[in-house]
């Protein structure tokens, strides 16, 4: 019965630290989708992508755009706004994947401790 327990505790132990660790990457990851530009700053996602693309259909070549707090922000060159975006979004997205599926190969809780989950983006 005393290993039973030991077992359940074990496993119980392990999810509540896959839980955390997980949170955590999700942490990381909206921290890297905020993009900062002309002194507003950005949510990463399919809203900015679609408005930026709107006016990009448009021919225009600029834009005012509002940031997270609601502040307007003039986006002097829409192409390449859209492109930096993209590229942080996608280098977000994949470093998020790949330490993601490090997490879910971890089948030890010293592993899944040890790993290095830190925001190491330069800024």
């Amino acid at each position: 019965m005393d290993e039973e327990f030991e077992t359940a505790v074990k496993q119980a132990n392990y999810r509540a630290i896959l839980t955390n660790q997980k949170e955590k990457l999700k942490e990381i990851l909206q921290g890297q989708l905020i993009y900062s530009y002309n002194g507003g700053q950005f949510q990463i996602g399919s809203a900015l992508f679609s408005e930026v693309l709107l006016y990009l259909d448009e021919s225009r070549t600029q834009s005012t755009v509002l940031d997270m707090n609601l502040n307007p922000i003039l986006i002097s060159n829409l192409g390449a706004f859209y492109q930096d975006i993209r590229s942080q979004y996608t280098q977000a997205i994949n470093k998020y994947s790949m330490e993601l599926a490090k997490l879910k190969r971890s089948r030890q809780i010293e592993t899944l401790v040890q790993l290095d989950l830190e925001d190491d983006e330069e800024e």
